[in-house]
């Protein structure tokens, strides 16, 4: 069952109905067993969907979550830098994108998390002169 909530998830977050969504994906996540591996990919999804409803602290609650259940999922690094960085952590945020840019082969997706680490480095910066 969890994985048909999951899908749902999916395709409501296409179709831009973030909090249905979230509400999908936290039912993929209490259908499933703690043992089910793909829990991890449940909360990396639902932080996503988080972010987009600008709900940063509940985003870094599940990027942590499924970091703690897959260390090696590069989304769940960049969900937790983002919610972080909108948080205003930005050392804490920086720490996350530097793990997550290890875990990715596509240059793209390295430019990206490179991108976020300088705009750490310039928040960190401006925290400092002040």
């Amino acid at each position: 069952m969890s994985a048909m909530a999951f899908t749902e998830g999916n395709e409501l977050f296409v179709d831009e109905d973030y909090e249905g969504a979230v509400e999908a994906f936290s039912r993929a996540i209490s259908e499933s067993t703690e043992a089910d591996v793909t829990n991890a990919n449940y909360y990396a999804k639902r932080a996503a969907a988080y972010l987009k409803l600008k709900q940063y602290v509940e985003a870094m609650d599940d990027a942590v979550q499924a970091i703690k259940l897959n260390p090696n999922l590069a989304a769940a690094y960049l969900r937790q830098g983002l919610a972080a960085f909108h948080l205003d952590e930005y050392e804490s945020a920086k720490v996350a994108f530097e793990k997550g840019v290890t875990l990715v082969t596509s240059k793209k997706q390295k430019e990206n998390y490179e991108t976020w680490i300088r705009k750490c480095d310039a928040e960190i910066e401006d925290d400092e002169i002040v």
